[in-house]
């Protein structure tokens, strides 16, 4: 009896799904059918390599026209060329006249080496230095046969060019620059100013923020040494757990070393960060004494009262370079060099 009874179960299941429900499938299905594998990509056609097109000294002249730059309109202020952003790759072309002379002034800080030039006999070349710049002057000395300065019933006849574009290469102590001399009838360039593009910024419009100290910071007293009054004295300083930070004023000249130690017993790096209105010098861990040396003058940097009894009293008098966060120091100072001087 027990057998019987899942039996009879399973008949009828099995009968109920034979049985039409009523309900249309909808029209859309499709059977699921294994994927089929995706052929594999056949390799790219390699292009064959095409022969060049010129060779020799065609292939040449098509580059150097390629890279020959004139002046524009932009680039003419008064009577003078600016290239800004000079390539050493690139030939400029610089619109001459007889008897005018033309004068190119080199990138700042650089010294010339040497100068090439051709058509020596067309062309008078002279070399100078300018402030920090060296300056190179060409004039030509003979007129392009075809314009009217050559003309033979012209009042001031000249010499005929042999050359009537001189090419040149001036090397200098940082870069190659080429130029090329046509000689027109009027025309002529009187100044060409060279200038290399400033360094890449990440974002120039950016100012420099000064430092700030990451926890707790220890003020330091700003102490000198000798009778003298230091300019380049720091107006301010600070020790936080992960570095060292000095303030001086603008403008700054040559800035002072760096030693460790109330008696300067080990020199250290520092970096500067240079904002508007302050110069910072910032080491790259915690230093509370220190001091600043340039030549003969000393400037020591501690976190305690400093060394006010090493100070005789006309030193302890004379003007004083320290910090605002300093006053109070200097206050005390004062009143226990007068306290010692009454009681002598």
């Amino acid at each position: 009896m027990r057998t019987i009874v899942p039996m009879a179960t399973a008949m009828l299941l099995l009968a109920a799904c034979n049985t039409n429900s009523g309900v249309d499938t909808s029209p859309d299905y499709v059977a699921a059918r294994p994927a089929e594998r995706v052929p594999d990509l056949q390799p790219a056609v390699q292009r064959e390599a095409r022969a060049p097109r010129l060779r020799g000294a065609r292939a040449v002249d098509k580059a150097l026209r390629a890279v020959t730059i004139q002046p524009t309109d932009l680039e003419i202020q008064g009577n003078s060329w600016i290239i800004d952003d000079v390539d050493p790759r690139a030939v400029y072309l610089v619109p001459t006249a007889p008897l005018s002379p033309t004068t190119i002034l080199l990138p700042p800080g650089e010294a010339l080496t040497s100068a090439v030039s051709g058509s020596t006999e067309d062309f008078t070349v002279g070399t100078a230095q300018s402030g920090d710049r060296a300056a190179i002057t060409v004039m030509p000395n003979c007129a392009n046969p075809k314009t009217e300065r050559f003309a033979e019933d012209s009042d001031t006849p000249l010499v005929r060019c042999m050359t009537v574009t001189a090419k040149s290469t001036f090397i200098t102590s940082g870069g190659v620059y080429h130029f090329l001399f046509p000689v027109y009838d009027w025309t002529a360039v009187a100044l060409v100013e060279v200038n290399k593009a400033p360094p890449p910024q990440t974002n120039p419009y950016a100012p420099l923020r000064p430092p700030f100290p990451t926890a707790a910071a220890t003020p330091l007293f700003i102490e000198r040494t000798g009778a003298w009054r230091a300019p380049w004295a720091p107006i301010q300083a600070y020790a936080d757990p992960d570095k060292l930070v000095i303030e001086f004023r603008k403008p700054v000249g040559q800035l002072p070393g760096l030693f460790v130690g109330l008696q300067g017993e080990a020199m250290v790096n520092y970096y500067t960060i240079d904002t508007p209105t302050a110069l910072y010098l910032v080491t790259n861990r915690r230093v509370t004494e220190a001091q600043l040396r340039l030549d003969d003058q000393v400037i020591t940097l501690t976190a305690g009262r400093g060394q006010v009894e090493d100070l005789s009293p006309e030193q302890a008098r004379a003007p004083q370079s320290v910090s605002p966060t300093n006053s109070g120091a200097r206050e005390r100072r004062e009143r226990e060099v007068q306290s010692r001087e009454a009681g002598a």
